[in-house]
């Protein structure tokens, strides 16, 4: 499958002109600035203020002479001095275009169409990557429900030996009872 030369235009299509006449049969035409022409190789109008316009590939720039394949599109013919010569926009280019646009549609019709014979075999896998920096920390989580009621605790340790106050009459008699000794109301 081949494809058309697109070849690139130049901003405002800057013209130049012949400045010695040449016949149907020259290859070599000499302009006054060869700085307006594209990068070669390219197409370019001469006479594109002419009905008759010719377009030729321009293949070489050597100097301000130009070396070109005449009759690319409309006839070869001579041109007098002062012709304007330029990187114009031509019907070349647009058929150049649409053969081309044509073509990628097949090829991606070609594609489509076989797409459903296509078989994938994943191929080996690579290296692990480096570990990236932690993201952000996340907002809390609503709290849980509450767990079932633990265990009752050991007893603590034995208090302090007390004091027993007891009143007969109006006095009051203070009695030491040893630990553990109290073990009700007397």
């Amino acid at each position: 499958m081949s494809y058309p030369t697109l070849y690139s235009g130049k901003v405002n299509s800057p013209e130049t002109s012949i400045v010695s006449a040449i016949s149907a049969g020259d290859t070599e035409i000499t302009v006054l600035d060869v700085a307006v022409a594209p990068p070669l190789p390219n197409l370019l109008t001469i006479g594109g203020d002419k009905p008759w316009a010719e377009t030729v590939l321009c293949t070489e720039k050597n100097g301000d002479v130009l070396t070109v394949e005449r009759g690319v599109q409309g006839d070869a013919r001579a041109w007098e001095m002062g012709t304007p010569i330029a990187r114009e926009f031509t019907e070349k280019d647009l058929a150049d275009i649409q053969e081309w646009l044509e073509t990628l549609k097949s090829a991606i019709a070609d594609v489509e169409g076989g797409l459903e014979n296509i078989q994938l075999t994943p191929g080996p896998r690579g290296d692990t990557g480096e570990i990236g920096p932690a993201g952000p920390k996340g907002d809390t989580g609503e709290t849980g429900p509450q767990g079932p009621q633990g265990a009752t605790g050991s007893a603590g340790p034995q208090g302090p030996q007390g004091v027993l106050m007891i009143q007969a009459t109006n006095d009051w008699t203070a009695v030491t009872l040893p630990a553990g000794a109290w073990g009700g109301v007397y």
